[in-house]
């Protein structure tokens, strides 16, 4: 009988030992979950902060937006005169070879009588990449033209183009300028 019993204490034993490791397992499983949830709960804090500062932000900005509005509209209650924007695009080119050319900008406020409010900005094009040129001259930065008979036009053309005394009144109002 002592051998039977035996054998019962060791079956017994086993299914113990064999609870205990699939409780320990679980016991692990359980854990692991709980630090997963723990670790999006802490995510989903932190979106929810950085979603709440965005509003803030936002909301402010939208303030600042109302508040710049309402103060255009009292300069406008002020003003009562309307502004048109302006653009006139010229092109200047050589007389001798009109492939030779160089476009400037202007671009301006007028109020309703035609008077130029404020400053007109006129700017230049690039002869080559067409980039924006606040002068002259950096229209040729970055340039060089292999030919020395069209080195002369180049700088034939540009030194026309500098020899304007009305310069501007040419850029605001004309179209295309043989020099």
């Amino acid at each position: 009988m002592k051998k039977i019993n035996k054998n019962k204490y060791i079956k017994k034993m086993i299914k113990n030992v064999s609870v205990d490791a699939k409780s320990t397992l679980e016991k692990e499983k359980d854990e692991k979950e709980k630090n997963i949830n723990e670790e999006k709960n802490k995510e989903y804090e932190a979106m929810r902060d950085r979603v709440c500062q965005f509003k803030v932000y936002e909301h402010l900005a939208n303030k600042e937006d109302e508040e710049d509005e309402d103060d255009e509209d009292e300069e406008d209650d002020d003003d009562e005169e309307e502004y048109n924007e302006m653009e006139n695009e010229v092109t200047f080119y050589l007389k001798e070879d009109t492939t030779f050319r160089i476009s400037a900008i202007g671009k301006w406020r007028e109020n309703s009588r035609g008077e130029i409010i404020g400053d007109a900005d006129i700017y230049f094009y690039h002869i080559t990449t067409g980039q924006r040129c606040k002068n002259l001259m950096d229209c040729f930065q970055g340039w060089s033209e292999q030919n020395e008979e069209d080195t002369e036009k180049w700088e034939t053309l540009c030194h026309r183009i500098e020899a304007c005394s009305n310069l501007k009144e040419i850029i605001l109002n004309g179209n295309t300028i043989d020099l």
